[in-house]
């Protein structure tokens, strides 16, 4: 929060303010999807000032979030949670046949993966 804070005063005294990306590298051992480029998360800032004021949040940050999530989740040695990947589960993919092919193999390669857990966590936002 300080860091934003601190960015946007900055940017509020350019004249002409660019706005920062932030990156974040995907890991392997949470069972995310991490190929196709879909190892990286791009955040722009506006995503964090949308989060702040309570407005509707881009895949990116909803990704972000179930991440955080499915992370703590290791953390605390919960065996019976996993957080499903909202990755595959936008429209883009869902709709259309090439995407559901995706969609379709990321989420039968879940459930098998995790046939021994109870509680299937998975973050929504509406497009």
């Amino acid at each position: 929060h300080e860091l934003v804070l601190v960015m946007e005063t900055r940017l509020l005294e350019q004249e002409n303010p660019t706005y920062p990306v932030f990156i974040a590298k995907v890991p392997k051992r949470l069972g995310f999807v991490t190929e196709d480029g879909a190892d990286l998360l791009f955040v722009r800032f506006d995503d964090i000032f949308r989060m702040f004021h309570m407005l509707p949040l881009h895949p990116s940050m909803v990704r972000l979030v179930a991440l955080h999530m499915a992370n703590q989740i290791k953390m605390d040695d919960t065996p019976d949670i996993v957080v499903v990947d909202p990755y595959y589960l936008q429209e883009m993919f869902v709709n259309n046949p090439e995407g559901r092919k995706h969609v379709t193999r990321y989420l039968k390669n879940l459930f098998l993966d995790n046939a021994h857990k109870r509680t299937y966590l998975l973050p929504y936002f509406p497009e």
